[in-house]
């Protein structure tokens, strides 16, 4: 174990010091990592991708990075370990002929983070496609299986999500298809692609570039993608917010709710381009805030914080975060 900077390891590129960091590249140095921190009585915390995550100047405890790698293909499923990129098993499942999360392509992180808050984008979620995942529980120090039901999967979040800490996933299966059916309801994906009938490669090259030209590049300005999630309120609230804001718009959800854009209420906040210190609600995408340099953690949480107290003020909702927030403490 070594004490370890950070700033590389998460897409916000936060300044953290890690206490105690390792690398695990399999479930059997994952689990003696666990009971390593047991033994130490360490705080335990756990890295994947860094790119749904807002670190501290300071990490203590014992910081495991879940490097464990590699996919594989056992039709009609998809096993792919938790230290892969997800866009990178996107590619590789329409490689081979396999289809489903072309929809999801391009959303930054490993496969690890994907079911934690159920990842979700055009039309489509984790969820949809999911059958079972493997994770250690923390607790026991042993490694368990859990069923699509067993996850609690909601919108942005899941059983993970709702009790941080207490489980670290080491690989995710999912039910894929050998035959295309595209999903091109999502509004502007049909125009993306253009007419008559396209490929999953099609598809997939389309949501990129639909990703691309809304959404800040994290590699050119740090971010940790969106930073809250879109609203789901009453029909008889959103009928009220209509009437005082006829151009907030939303979309009727299955169970009748209706879900808001939290960029259209950022951006009738007046607060695109906003800033604290060098951390700023993006110009590209009200949704994402980004780090002009040299943004702290603080920087970032003042910034959130101005955020939601401003929506809640003028239209009486609250915003939530969606990234994972690590306290110092």
């Amino acid at each position: 174990m070594e004490q370890k900077e950070l700033q590389q390891l998460n897409t916000l590129h936060l300044k953290c010091s890690a206490e105690q960091f390792c690398r695990v590249q399999d479930e059997t140095s994952l689990l003696a990592a666990i009971d390593y921190a047991r033994e130490h009585e360490l705080r335990l915390n756990i890295l994947g991708g860094g790119s749904n995550i807002v670190l501290p100047e300071y990490l203590p405890g014992l910081t495991v990075h879940v490097d464990i790698r590699g996919i594989r293909l056992q039709s009609p499923c998809v096993i792919a370990k938790a230290g892969e990129n997800w866009h990178n098993l996107v590619t590789s499942t329409l490689r081979h002929g396999f289809h489903g999360i072309e929809n999801l392509s391009l959303i930054p992180g490993s496969v690890g983070a994907a079911p934690v808050q159920n990842i979700g984008a055009y039309g489509q979620e984790l969820s949809q496609v999911f059958l079972e995942l493997r994770a250690a529980d923390t607790l026991n120090c042993k490694i368990r299986t859990f069923s699509k039901a067993e996850c609690a999967f909601g919108y942005r979040t899941s059983l993970f999500r709702e009790t941080p800490g207490r489980y670290i996933i080491t690989s995710v299966t999912l039910r894929l298809k050998t035959h295309f059916e595209p999903n091109l309801e999502y509004p502007g994906i049909r125009d993306a692609v253009g007419h008559g009938n396209p490929t999953a490669w099609q598809v997939s090259a389309a949501i990129c570039r639909l990703r691309q030209q809304k959404l800040p590049d994290p590699a050119m300005s740090p971010n940790a993608g969106s930073f809250f999630k879109n609203p789901i309120i009453s029909n008889r609230q959103y009928q009220e917010l209509q009437r005082l804001y006829p151009v907030i718009s939303g979309n009727t959800q299955s169970n009748g709710m209706i879900k808001l854009s939290a960029a259209q209420l950022i951006e009738l906040a007046d607060l695109k381009g906003s800033s604290v210190g060098d951390a700023m609600v993006s110009n590209k995408h009200s949704l994402v805030l980004i780090n002009r340099g040299q943004a702290d953690n603080q920087d970032i949480l003042k910034l959130a914080d101005r955020v939601q107290s401003r929506v809640c003020d003028l239209f009486g909702i609250q915003l939530a975060v969606e990234p994972v927030i690590l306290a110092s403490g």
